[in-house]
């Protein structure tokens, strides 16, 4: 089983829209994450994508942010009410934060990372929450210097594969770290970003679309979250 998913990450409107739109003509579902508001992803095809959300706790940690974790969650629940599943900004978890996530009503986290493991399976945790592991994430991938016209990973193979893009790096074509460290700064400056874009080298966005061809060509399908939770999810192995 396959899923994909996509950490918004506060990227801009045109970004985020050209991730979507590519989804869309290919129509291929996806699962979003969101950090912020915004107008692109509220009026996205739910046929096609499921919103859930993505806070960021790293504020917490240092002191720089008035907001509670409550606060935090409650206002992209009231953005996106309809979302079931959570993964933190950094995979940030800790006992408390994963059972104050089903305290407010999600039914699934994604904040497992497993690079490039097979055979993956989720579980419930102590309190019923579901873990979903994810086992391929664009940016790790070149912080492993890996090239992105291998993926390392067999999509034919047992068990679940979800894999997790980012808008900015779609938008980039993000072939390696710097690339990434040079259009920073104009994070959410698309025309900015549409003049550094990557046209040399093999990136993310060409995986991206290599991995939705290889899907297609064996007559496969990528899953939203929740379906993912639904096709594993067993009431009999839920904690009491």
């Amino acid at each position: 089983m396959i899923a994909i998913t996509v950490d918004i990450d506060w990227a801009a409107e045109e970004v985020i829209q050209d991730m979507l739109q590519f989804f869309e003509k290919e129509q291929v579902k996806c699962t979003l994450f969101c950090t912020h508001e915004s107008e692109v992803i509220k009026s996205c095809s739910r046929d096609l994508f499921e919103l859930a959300i993505h806070p960021n706790f790293n504020f917490l940690l240092n002191g720089e942010n008035s907001k509670s974790i409550e606060q935090i969650i409650d206002e992209l629940k009231s953005w996106y009410p309809e979302a079931k599943g959570i993964r933190s900004h950094s995979l940030t978890q800790n006992t408390f934060l994963l059972d104050f996530f089903q305290k407010k009503g999600f039914i699934y986290e994604a904040n497992h990372f497993l690079p490039y493991r097979k055979n993956i399976q989720p579980f419930y945790l102590w309190n019923s929450l579901f873990r979903i592991p994810f086992v391929w994430e664009d940016d790790f991938h070149f912080m492993y210097d890996h090239s992105y016209n291998d993926l390392r990973i067999d999509i034919e193979g047992t068990g679940l594969k979800v894999f997790n893009f980012h808008p900015i790096h779609f938008f980039l074509n993000t072939s390696c770290e710097d690339d990434y460290v040079k259009a920073k700064k104009y994070y959410h400056d698309a025309a900015k970003l549409r003049q550094l874009r990557n046209s040399s080298r093999a990136g993310v966005s060409d995986a991206l679309k290599n991995l939705i061809s290889q899907i297609k060509r064996l007559e496969m399908e990528s899953y939203k979250m929740i379906e993912v939770y639904n096709h594993y999810a067993n009431e009999e192995d839920k904690p009491s």
